[in-house]
């Protein structure tokens, strides 16, 4: 048989049936008396070990019909299913999957089968938790594969289209008969955008489903009981954002099962054994909210405040007057942490700060709400692509750059007068706190209009507010995000390039990078 030929279609149903035996379980250990999941694995179980034969993979169908026989009996109520029984068929599964994975890194004809019983065994034991990788697109009926090079290659003449658009756009002042074209130019060009950007988006459940199989593997190791669930998965977004997207969901799980969910002992005498962590997703607009809340011990807001004052993040003045709402986004700072112990789930207390920072890298933001006793939820705030951003065009001297919408908290009018310098640092009044202000022309090394008046672009800065000085706001507008010229890449503080309509160039400013390193100088 010509293994070449059908090995992705194997792997890709092999997979699938690893995911099926997981998620059936898991259901299974939360009700042992369900005949149904039994026979789920049974079939799953079946089909791997038919199908591995099949191919030639007789070790791999060796271990599925392990499994299945072990299964048949719990079947026929010859075994009984206790620990000891579902802790060996996760090891089972662990082991087709260890499988599974080392054939996708090989050339079948190439390649001896190398997952011999002892190979996998020992894998399965030095892993000890299986984390969530992120896994290769699943097969789905009705669908064709698309290399990502070609659906890049026609956002790139959706972009040229988008271009010419603009310049006509400006024509149309001058002749009015330009007008109807243009309105059904727009329309289709509306059209053609959504349909290509519809072709890059992904559901979201392609980097959760082995999510169900970390929770319990971390409860257990920490002997804590604890109901995991998902919902709104079918909610999608651009592939390269749901590619960068499974560390910081992993971590915010890990969390909440280390820090968030109490010891058994504790939550008994309070509240139900079984702690209740929940993954949801859900779209609004041209935004998809991804939550994950626990209803463990949640964070006590007075203790938030001490760590915050102790670590000098902010004052106590200062605590005077924050809201609430910004009190929980302080825990976000680089220098907040309240661990007190290493864990080998969830480390060194870092994670919500990592958390933030790889979900700004992606045009998003975090928001955290707890309530001490009753649980936490963190909320993930992403755009459906980053390939097509709305910005506002900002003018410093004779230049001209674009700041995405979605690293702007406010916008305000500055006067000269405004601006304070405490310690060698520029500073501004922002609700009530001094925030380090930095001139984005002496940032760039550029010359700026002298005025009396100025616009400071106040952004969010690791959890700290900070502004960035531009002569004034030009307008805003959506652009097509292009890659810098190879000369720029070097250049701290640019994530990209736009051509506006009269055909000049402009930068897109990565607000993050750029003031990290300007606060650094």
């Amino acid at each position: 048989m010509n293994t070449v030929k059908f090995l992705k279609e194997f792997l890709a149903e092999s997979r699938e049936h690893i995911e099926k035996l997981n998620r059936a379980l898991i259901a299974l250990e939360k009700n042992p008396g369900d005949q149904e999941n039994i026979n789920d694995l049974f079939r799953s179980a079946h089909t791997l070990k038919g199908s591995s034969a099949m191919m030639g993979f007789t070790e791999l169908s060796k271990r599925a019909h392990q499994m299945e026989d072990l299964l048949g009996k719990l079947r026929n109520k010859e075994v009984k299913l206790t620990k000891e029984v579902i802790d060996t068929l996760f090891a089972s599964i662990d082991a087709l999957g260890n499988a599974v994975e080392e054939l996708m890194k090989k050339d079948a004809q190439n390649n001896p089968f190398l997952d011999s019983q002892e190979k996998q065994d020992r894998e399965t034991e030095q892993t000890g938790i299986r984390l969530a990788k992120r896994p290769e697109l699943a097969r789905t009926p009705s669908s064709i594969r698309i290399e990502s090079s070609r659906l890049d290659a026609l956002l790139e003449l959706v972009g040229e289209f988008l271009i010419n658009k603009l310049k006509l756009s400006r024509l149309k002042q001058e002749c009015e008969a330009l007008n109807q074209p243009l309105t059904e130019l727009d329309r289709l060009m509306q059209e053609l955008q959504f349909q290509v950007m519809g072709m890059r988006m992904v559901p979201l459940e392609h980097i959760c489903m082995q999510f169900p199989r970390m929770v319990r593997d971390l409860a257990a190791r920490e002997n804590k009981a604890v109901d995991f669930s998902m919902s709104g998965l079918d909610s999608e977004l651009d592939r390269t954002i749901l590619d960068k997207l499974g560390e910081p969901l992993v971590h915010l799980l890990r969390n909440a099962v280390d820090h968030g969910i109490e010891a058994n002992e504790e939550r008994e005498k309070l509240k139900k054994k079984a702690g209740s962590i929940t993954l949801s997703a859900a779209r609004e607009r041209n935004k998809v909210l991804i939550s994950v809340e626990d209803d463990g011990a949640g964070l006590d807001i007075e203790e938030i405040k001490r760590v915050a004052v102790e670590k000098g993040i902010i004052t106590k003045e200062q605590l005077v007057k924050l809201p609430d709402e910004k009190v929980y986004q302080l825990p976000f700072n680089q220098r907040y942490s309240t661990s007190k112990k290493v864990t080998e789930i969830s480390g060194r207390g870092v994670g919500l700060d990592a958390v933030k920072r790889a979900v700004e890298s992606l045009s998003g933001k975090v928001v955290l709400d707890t309530k001490k006793g009753d649980g936490t939820k963190i909320t993930i705030e992403l755009p459906l692509t980053l390939a097509i951003v709305q910005c506002f065009l900002v003018a410093v001297g004779p230049s001209s750059y674009a700041i995405p919408m979605t690293n702007i908290v406010k916008i305000v009018e500055t006067e000269e007068n405004d601006i304070k310098t405490i310690e060698k640092q520029e500073v501004i009044i922002f609700e009530d706190q001094e925030i380090a202000l930095f001139h984005l022309a002496r940032l760039f090394e550029q010359p700026s209009e002298t005025m009396k008046r100025s616009v400071a672009i106040v952004v969010d800065v690791r959890g700290e507010c900070v502004g960035l000085l531009v002569d004034r706001i030009v307008g805003r507008q959506d652009v097509l995000i292009k890659p810098l010229d190879p000369s720029l890449r070097d250049i701290k503080g640019l994530s990209g390039a736009t051509i506006l309509g009269d055909g000049s160039t402009v930068l897109i400013i990565d607000t993050q990078t750029l003031l990290e390193n300007g606060s650094s100088k």
